[in-house]
């Protein structure tokens, strides 16, 4: 799951599926089906989605705001187990 919450950061990030596919080495289709997916998992709708946008809902911005705080904690965590 957490490759999929990676990726929608880097939806919101580039605003664009196709481009954050590409970013994570997946095709457009696949990425299609990890946000969906992800919005199954959390039981809320992330992003809306128009032909010329993508934007975050409500919950999405939140989701946003807490799994980049997770991220950054769990790699400052990583960090000191380093030599």
């Amino acid at each position: 799951m957490l490759d999929k919450v990676v990726f929608f950061l880097h939806v919101i990030r580039s605003g664009s599926i196709s481009e954050a596919a590409k970013i994570n080495g997946i095709s457009a289709s696949a990425a299609s089906r990890w946000l969906n997916e992800l919005e199954e998992k959390m039981g809320v709708s992330l992003l809306k989605r128009t032909t010329r946008k993508i934007s975050p809902t409500q919950a999405g911005q939140r989701f946003m705001i807490a799994s980049a705080l997770f991220i950054l904690k769990l790699m400052m965590f990583s960090m000191k187990f380093r030599t």
